[in-house]
């Protein structure tokens, strides 16, 4: 089993990227803003050549999530069994992130050599967080135990166990004249939903006109009693039904992680990863971005002769798992 723990901050990016001195000293501490995150990236997803596709439409609609079948049908869900833990600066602003980075390297007890334990993964994700990956739960609780019992970082970092998100529901073609309150009273009422068990609400555009699909949050339990029927009742339409499963993702520069609101990057082509030029414009070759970038850091043979938008994009994939992963099925 694999363990995470993260640390995040509101750093520029080209500060963050400082904070690769956590791989030889896991101490280091960001300034204030922190997020926390889960460890986008398994590098086990990229050890073959090749990763099967996966049968996702435009306008919302995904794959089914481990467990459940295309119809919805329950089966087993076992993605969301890996723990991890995280870590929250307390910092404040007038701290500087080499103030910080300075004090911990000198402070050799964080080191992972001097905890025997190895350390899988140390990388930057969303929110100017880095997430630090290891092998085992007994190697995360060293890490936690040494952070909080060691003096220089009291006050300063504290450890949290993550809270899983509940699963959502995209709820496909509702009538677009249809109000958030009547969607919600209407869906409850006819297929016997209790209406406060539903966390959140919101609405996404359809190909079809004049329709919308509507995404509700729910809690694990209501979620499998809903995905067991495969398809909703809705006035005097049967709808169809489907996990909702998007990364978060920027369609301005086309990595993840971020959104285009959010981003430090200079905008891309989502064929060939390039700036300077739009997607119907481009008469280059295809490179994922994000596949390329991977290969690169990992040092692997990871394939990324397709666009950023493709769907058997080895990085799209793993985006899924991880997204999974921070899902409560039960």
């Amino acid at each position: 089993m694999k363990s995470f723990i993260a640390i995040g901050n509101s750093l520029d990016d080209k500060k963050r990227w400082k904070i690769v001195a956590l791989r030889s000293s896991i101490g280091s501490l960001p300034t204030e803003g922190t997020r926390f995150f889960f460890c986008p990236y398994d590098i086990s997803i990229y050890s073959g050549p090749t990763a099967p596709p996966t049968t996702e439409p435009n306008m919302g609609r995904q794959p089914p999530a481990p467990g459940l079948e295309e119809g919805g049908g329950l089966v087993t869900a076992s993605e969301s069994s890996k723990s991890s833990d995280m870590l929250y600066s307390k910092a404040s602003s007038s701290d500087t992130e080499e103030e910080h980075i300075s004090a911990s390297a000198s402070d050799s007890r964080d080191s992972p050599s001097k905890l025997n334990i190895g350390v899988r993964n140390v990388k930057k994700v969303q929110n100017g967080g880095v997430a630090v990956e290891c092998n085992t739960e007994e190697q995360l609780n060293k890490i936690v135990q040494e952070i909080n019992s060691n003096p220089s970082l009291q006050g300063k970092v504290e450890t949290k166990s993550p809270v899983r998100r509940d699963p959502k529901i995209i709820v496909y073609d509702v009538d677009g004249t249809v109000t958030k309150e009547n969607f919600i009273h209407t869906f409850c009422q006819q297929n016997e939903v209790d209406a406060t068990k539903i966390s959140g609400t919101f609405s996404l555009k359809s190909k079809m006109k004049d329709k919308m699909h509507w995404v509700i949050q729910t809690d694990p339990k209501t979620f499998k009693a809903i995905m067991r029927t495969k398809k909703v009742y809705f006035e005097w339409a049967r709808l169809s039904i489907r996990e909702f499963l998007r990364p978060t993702k920027c369609y301005k520069c086309n990595r993840y992680g971020h959104i285009s609101t959010k981003c430090q990057h200079e905008e891309t082509c989502p064929r060939c990863g390039e700036e300077g030029h739009k997607r119907d414009t481009c008469t280059k070759e295809a490179k994922c971005i994000n596949c390329s970038e991977a290969a690169k850091k990992f040092g692997r043979d990871i394939p990324a002769n397709h666009e950023a938008t493709s769907q058997s994009c080895l990085t799209h994939i793993n985006e899924l798992k991880a997204l999974r992963q921070r899902t409560c099925y039960v």
